[in-house]
């Protein structure tokens, strides 16, 4: 599932990406709102949305009257991108590769990304070109909501892939903390901002979870060759079937927002 070299694309998820990942629209602008606050970046700067997918992240900046540009290899979840568009709002949406992105110099008041390195190859290329396209003083703003996939299904599968050899199951960063490490080393400025209690709660049944592993909706096992992923499939499947309440089991989770913020060299 890759289109650009190196780096995951979602084209085959798209129809299901905004309703088995959603993150709140409100919690997102108020974590905005937050970062506003504590920045004073206000519209109607431009921001570029990297690695945007359906513009989870676009659509709040978006409202609030933010300049949007979004990037993204997969054109199929861009087309669902734009379908959220508003005649009043001012965004355009564009294929691309943020490691090599066509954009001057300073182009952008702030660069806003959701989980992007993590599926990029040689994800420091991405993270040179957000700072390069990024005013001087500008912001990147690295969101991510958590708690949201670790449901027991998805957990039994990873376990499995683990315990066959398949522990790196990413293109590009494993290891988030390695982004923070990185920026700073370039100059950039970590900026604090507050963004406690940005959550909500999540129900899944144990065959809704195994319906999301059927359609391989969850980009860290794609690396799997085909015929392992569908053992280790059946493998679940059988577990789930031999839990007490078998596929009807529902689990309640807490997912929560986190935003890492910093000032653009």
């Amino acid at each position: 599932m890759t289109g650009y070299r190196g780096t995951s694309d979602y084209t085959p998820v798209a129809p299901w990406y905004d309703s088995t990942r959603n993150m709140p629209e409100h919690l997102l602008a108020e974590c905005f709102d937050r970062i506003r606050a504590a920045t004073g970046l206000h519209p109607p700067a431009g921001v570029l949305d990297a690695g945007c997918g359906t513009a989870q992240l676009s659509v709040p900046l978006m409202a609030a009257g933010f300049d949007v540009v979004g990037l993204d290899v997969s054109a199929a979840m861009l087309e669902v991108a734009r379908t959220k568009l508003q005649p009043e709002w001012s965004a355009r949406f564009e294929v691309g590769d943020v490691r090599s992105m066509d954009f001057p110099d300073g182009h952008f008041d702030a660069t806003v990304v959701s989980k992007l390195f993590q599926h990029v190859g040689n994800w420091t290329a991405a993270a040179d070109e957000i700072c390069r396209v990024t005013r001087h003083g500008g912001l990147f703003v690295h969101v991510n909501e958590k708690g949201a996939f670790k449901n027991a299904v998805r957990q039994r599968f990873a376990a499995e892939c683990d315990s066959r050899g398949h522990i790196d199951r990413y293109r590009g960063l494993r290891d988030r903390s390695l982004l923070a490490e990185y920026l700073v080393e370039l100059g950039a400025r970590p900026v604090p901002v507050d963004v406690t209690g940005l959550t909500w709660t999540k129900t899944i049944t144990y065959e809704e979870a195994l319906e999301h592993l059927a359609l391989r909706l969850h980009s860290e096992f794609w690396l799997l060759p085909d015929d392992e992923y569908e053992d280790i499939l059946e493998g679940v499947r059988d577990w789930v079937l031999a839990s007490p309440a078998g596929p009807s089991t529902t689990e309640l989770m807490q997912p929560y927002l986190t935003a890492e913020v910093f000032e653009i060299p």
